[in-house]
Parts: C-alpha cells; structure tokens; sequence
C-alpha cells in the first residue's frame, strides 16, 4: 500500500459527505480525469490532488513514510457576479478541512495541517476561488 490512493480517498470524501463535510453534489465536482460539463448557473467545483515526496518519518526499516500534499478545491461560479457568493462558498469549503481535521480512509489518517482560500481567478466563462489543504499522512513502509 503506498498510502496516496487511500489518501485521495478520504481528502475526497470529505468533499461530499454530508456532515461535517462541505456536502457537496458529486454531479457539480469536475473530477480528475473524468467527462464533466459545467453548469451554467450556481457553484461547481474542480478537484486536484497534488502529493510531495514522501520521507520517513522515523529512523529504521519498518519507519512509517511521511506523506505530504495539497489538496485544492477550486470553487467556481458565473463571471461578473463579484466575488461574494464564490469567495463565501470557499471559505465554507476551507472550514470543512480546518487545522487538525483527522479523515481517515482503509486504515491510512490524513491530517489537514491548513486549509486557505487564494485570489480569485477571472476565467473566459466563469469565475473561480481555490481552497488549498495543506495535508501529511503517515503510512506503512
């Protein structure tokens, strides 16, 4: 097992869950690497799950490896609304993932280290927020 599929999993999860994720419809989330047609009105979102290197976290062949990562959640809605709606929905987003947060999936705990909003992004058709998640994760060797 090297941990990352596990990890996805519950960074994911979390996304759709009802409480106390963000309760987010599937349908609306653009995932990686699968078909997806934006609405055209209210929220959607795009997923990214970006790993670092993984490290040992401890000295010694059985060591547990130190997984690192960002999960970000873009948030997007109609271009030339204002930031408002778009920018209170990704700090709603970014709650759900607060400094602390333990999500667990097949055994493997992912701990969100911070989550933060960054500057919103005029695109051609809409107009969007990114939610970081700043994650680490100790696995098996």
């Amino acid at each position: 097992m090297s941990g990352t599929t596990e990890i996805g999993s519950a960074l994911r999860s979390r996304l759709t869950a009802v409480s106390p994720g963000a309760a987010i419809t599937a349908t609306l989330v653009a995932w990686e690497n699968r078909p997806f047609v934006p609405p055209t009105t209210g929220f959607w979102y795009r997923v990214t799950l970006l790993p670092g290197v993984p490290r040992a976290a401890a000295i010694g062949e059985t060591a547990q490896n130190r997984h690192v990562g960002v999960f970000v959640v873009s948030v997007f809605g109609q271009s030339g609304q204002g930031d408002g709606l778009v920018a209170e929905e990704a700090e709603r987003i970014a709650a759900c993932y607060k400094r602390g947060t333990v999500l667990t999936a097949s055994g493997v705990q992912v701990v969100c280290v911070r989550a933060y909003r960054k500057e919103g992004q005029v695109e051609p058709d809409c107009f969007g927020v990114p939610v970081f998640v700043e994650w680490r994760a100790d696995v098996a060797n």
